[in-house]
């Protein structure tokens, strides 16, 4: 039996992965302080193996995917003159492909310069 769990699921998986391992939150808090963290090779290691275990324990049960959150996606890039809408699509994937488009042709880096946010 193969199943997809939400992506609101997922995020309350690893919001609880990430408090064992004593991370308060996996949310942006817009601050330097709380957004980056100093982790040592060995406690990188022991979380990647406590994801991996839940993994395969999802993989028992039967879950096979995420699920991908559908709505209405704005595809934006950041320019000189700051963050501007390039369209929308139906799927995050969908507008981050879009971004990527016109991040492209404008000469940008994609890596650097894309974004998608769900607004509907």
């Amino acid at each position: 039996m193969n199943h997809q769990i939400s992506e609101k699921e997922l995020n309350t998986k690893l919001e609880a992965l990430a408090q064992e391992f004593g991370f308060e939150t996996l949310k942006a808090r817009n601050s330097d302080d709380l957004d980056f963290v100093e982790v040592s090779v060995w406690g990188l290691r022991e979380l990647l193996a406590a994801a991996y275990q839940a993994g395969l324990k999802d993989a028992h049960a039967g879950v096979s995917a995420v699920a991908e959150t559908t709505g209405v996606f704005q595809a934006r890039i950041c320019t000189l003159d700051g963050w501007q809408t390039v369209g929308t699509a139906s799927t995050k994937r969908e507008a981050l492909a879009l971004a990527e488009a016109a991040c492209t042709k404008a000469g940008l880096d994609p890596e650097y310069c894309t974004t998608a946010r769900q607004i509907a």
